[in-house]
């Protein structure tokens, strides 16, 4: 399978995902989740692959008089309520500044989100397990040495071996038998065909490092003075407050059209942002408010792009296999049709959610519509009665961190259940508090924002299997696991839609998990900037904002 090299991606389409908050606490930052019942009409498409498709809402506003731009021309200053961290990716989740300053081997193109070579200038799979990658002969670190196949797998290596964070994205990699065949051409070996393997390859997870920076560098020059692989330096990093970066000049890809100089300005709330966006110190906004969104549709804000994209993160109402109550299907089908899936995304962020139709978020890979649970109050309360409970026999408690938004849905969905006689409690803890309970399984309920920032499924549903030391809901059903561990075990494309759409189906059919919204967010730019797409899923990526000629 050979696969075509990109030097410079175009930029077309703006697609999100930054987790709104995360209602429960995996190690990895994601959750499980589980599934929904009722069958739907038709049968599951195998092959659809849920591609990225235009956003759902998209406005362009224009006043009359132009906006005067207040930045200096040639620079981008873009505002996130994301805080600065150093620039070592076995810990640092500063997606955007890792983003700019690191390369990868592959990346995803943002129009089609395929993935396609970055450092990687061609690449095959010789057989199951071993994927042949030449990388390009003239790409060098900022220091100016020379970026080698020995410091790829050096990189990968290190992943592994040292990140308390992202070490189980390289799990299956046996780095012992992974090989360089020249300076540009190395081999690297899975323990079985690992169908994730690109997409794990395409993040700011593999990143790849300088080694002897990493071994003798110190700690202030990690924070403010990295060697890096990617197309910025970074020139200032200030804790709090901002990170700025210069456009590399010996950087060995096309940077037509990209800005001389970045600078991200790190804020507390997303409504100060949004004044200083207003008020012109500002090139971008990510993740704005509701509010601030709802304002933009309104045509109060001038010369604004807005793109309203889906963020890869499903909220969903998980029942543990656990609790005694959900043994019975009824039981779990009652609690599925007792929510108004719609109305909870409204009560949710508004705008920018949607009801959920499947327990993956619709733009990843192998995404399949199953449908969604009718709301039903009177199917269940028959369906309670058919399985012996009356009013008040069933009492669960709902742990969730307390996160204002996990608070409403939780609180939603506490008036849903008391509509049909389930009582809940809804106990609200901070982080550390939150995860011992899931880790103890000491909650009935478990409201999940479950997303994979590769857009694999892979990832996402990697700790719902029983096999999993990190999920808060691990499912035991062998089918389920056996359609995982067939998306997981091959790289053939077919083999893992069917595979994906068959998980999703039976999610669906056993109501393990009842999937409540899609979570979506908003982003401005101003109409100087012609392209800011999304490439990574937890922010856009500001190495290809391009301006308008």
């Amino acid at each position: 399978m050979k696969m075509k090299r990109i030097l410079r991606l175009p930029v077309l389409l703006l697609v999100i995902a930054m987790l709104f908050g995360i209602l429960t606490g995996c190690g990895q930052g994601q959750t499980a989740s589980e599934a929904q019942a009722s069958t739907p009409d038709g049968s599951v498409d195998a092959e659809s692959q849920g591609k990225i498709e235009e956003p759902d809402v998209a406005y362009k506003t224009t006043n009359e008089k132009t906006f005067e731009r207040q930045t200096a021309e040639g620079t981008f200053t873009v505002g996130t309520t994301y805080s600065t961290e150093n620039y070592d990716p076995r810990t640092s989740s500063y997606t955007l500044g890792l983003q700019v300053v690191y390369d990868s081997l592959f990346v995803r193109n943002p129009s089609t989100q395929e993935i396609e070579g970055l450092l990687a200038e061609k690449w095959e799979y010789q057989d199951d397990t071993h994927l042949y990658i030449k990388i390009v002969d003239n790409a060098t670190f900022s220091n100016g040495d020379p970026i080698t196949a020995d410091d790829v797998l050096y990189s990968l290596k290190l992943m592994h071996d040292e990140s308390p964070r992202y070490a189980t994205y390289f799990e299956h990699y046996l780095f012992d038998e992974c090989y360089t065949i020249s300076d540009t051409e190395l081999v690297l070996v899975t323990d079985a065909a690992y169908g994730p393997s690109l997409a794990y390859l395409a993040t700011r997870y593999a990143s790849i490092v300088c080694q002897d920076f990493i071994e003798n560098g110190t700690e202030e020059d990690m924070w403010s003075n990295p060697v890096v692989s990617g197309p910025y330096v970074v020139t200032e990093n200030v804790s709090g407050s901002h990170s700025s970066y210069r456009l590399r000049d010996d950087y060995w890809g096309d940077t037509t059209g990209m800005p001389e100089t970045i600078t991200i300005k790190n804020y507390s709330e997303a409504t100060t942002m949004f004044i200083d966006y207003e008020n012109g110190a500002l090139d971008a906004a990510f993740s704005i408010s509701t509010n601030d969104a709802q304002r933009v549709m309104d045509g109060e804000v001038s010369n604004t792009n807005l793109i309203i994209a889906p963020a890869s993160d499903v909220k969903a109402l998980a029942m543990p296999e656990y609790v005694e109550a959900f043994d019975d299907i009824r039981v779990r089908q009652a609690i599925a049709h007792a929510i108004d899936a719609d109305a909870c995304a409204e009560v949710g962020l508004g705008i920018i959610q949607k009801s959920a139709h499947s327990t993956v978020p619709s733009n990843l890979d192998y995404y399949v519509d199953v449908g969604q649970y009718k709301y039903d109050p009177e199917l269940s309360r028959q369906l309670l009665a058919e399985a012996g409970y009356s009013d008040g026999d069933i009492v669960l408690d709902l742990v969730v961190v307390n996160l204002e938004t996990n608070v409403r849905f939780a609180e939603a969905v506490q008036a849903y259940l008391s509509n049909v006689g389930i009582t809940v409690n809804v106990l609200s803890y901070d982080m550390t508090t939150a995860i011992t309970h899931f880790q103890n399984n000491d909650t009935d309920l478990v409201l999940n924002a479950v997303g994979a920032t590769t857009l694999d499924p892979d990832q996402m549903y990697s700790t719902t299997k029983i096999t999993s030391d990190n999920g808060t809901v691990r499912i035991t059903d062998d089918t389920f696991n056996a359609f995982l561990d067939a998306g997981c075990t091959t790289v053939d494309v077919k083999e893992r839609a069917e595979a994906y759409a068959n998980a999703q189906q039976w999610m669906y059919d056993n109501y393990r998990q009842v999937p409540i919204c899609e979570v979506y967010s908003a982003y401005v730019y101003r109409d100087y900037i012609s392209a800011m797409p999304v490439i990574d899923p937890d922010s856009p990526s500001l190495r290809f904002v391009e301006f308008a000629s």
